[in-house]
C-alpha cells in the first residue's frame, strides 16, 4: 500500500508527502475526537498522509501549498486503490482537527496533514455510490459546450472500439482475426472524428 502511494505523481517529482503509520491502539482511539466523531478513524490501521509545505514552497513558492495538497491527494489516492485491490477496507477522512491531530503524533510545525485513511478488513462488501451523468460533468474544448450524444462516444463507440481491437490482436488462424479488422478499425476512427468536426458550436455554444 506505501509503495503504491510513494509512487503517486508529485510537482517536479518533489515527493513531498511523509506518512504516518498509527497502530497504537490508544492513539485510534483518541482519533475520532480529532475527526469530527467520525468512527472510522477507529480502524485497526491508520495511515496519516502529511506533506513538508517548507519543501514545496522552497521550490514553488506561493503555489507550493497547493501542489502540496495535489501530491498528498495523489499518493492518497494510490493507496486506497492500492488497498482496495489487496481486499481491504479503507476510508479518505478529510474533516479533521489539524492542531490536535499534530498533539497528538508531534508533527512539526512545517509538516501538513492532509488526510487519513482508515484500513482494515470491511464487514461487508459495498456496491459502487451513484455517480452523477457523465453527460453533465465532462465539456470539450471551452466551458459549457457538451456533446449531445455521450452514451455514443461512451458506451457504443467504446464497445466497438475494444471488439475491433480484441479481433485485430487475436492469432491468425483461430478464428479471430480477419484481413479487415485493422481497415474497420481505421473506418470506424475517421468516422468518430468526422462526427466531432460536425458538432461544432452553435450560437448557443452549450450542446455539441
Amino acid at each position: 500500500i506505501l509503495e503504491a502511494a510513494h509512487h503517486a505523481p508529485s510537482a517536479g517529482n518533489v515527493q513531498d508527502w511523509r506518512f504516518i503509520i498509527v497502530t497504537d491502539r490508544q492513539k485510534i482511539r483518541e482519533l475520532p475526537s480529532h475527526c469530527a466523531n467520525q468512527q472510522s478513524a477507529n480502524a485497526p490501521l491508520v495511515i496519516l498522509v502529511c506533506s513538508d509545505t517548507s519543501f514545496t514552497e522552497e521550490h514553488y513558492g506561493s503555489r507550493g501549498k497547493l501542489y502540496g495538497i495535489q501530491n498528498a491527494a495523489a499518493a492518497t489516492e494510490n493507496l486506497l486503490l492500492a488497498a482496495h485491490a489487496l481486499g481491504l477496507g479503507a476510508v479518505w477522512i478529510g474533516a479533521f482537527d489539524e492542531d490536535g491531530l499534530k498533539n497528538l503524533f508531534f508533527i512539526p510545525p512545517n509538516i501538513s496533514v492532509r488526510a487519513l485513511v482508515g484500513v482494515g478488513y470491511p464487514d461487508e462488501l459495498l456496491g459502487p455510490t451513484e455517480r452523477k451523468d457523465l453527460g453533465g460533468v465532462v465539456y470539450f474544448n471551452q466551458w459549457g459546450q457538451r456533446l449531445r450524444n455521450v452514451d455514443f462516444t461512451k458506451y457504443e463507440y467504446g464497445s466497438l472500439v475494444k471488439k475491433n481491437l480484441e479481433e485485430a490482436r487475436a492469432p491468425i488462424g483461430q478464428g479471430g482475426r480477419t484481413p479487415s479488422a485493422v481497415a474497420r478499425m481505421g473506418h470506424h476512427l475517421r468516422a468518430i472524428r468526422e462526427q466531432m468536426r460536425a458538432r461544432r458550436p452553435g450560437k448557443s455554444g452549450k450542446q455539441k
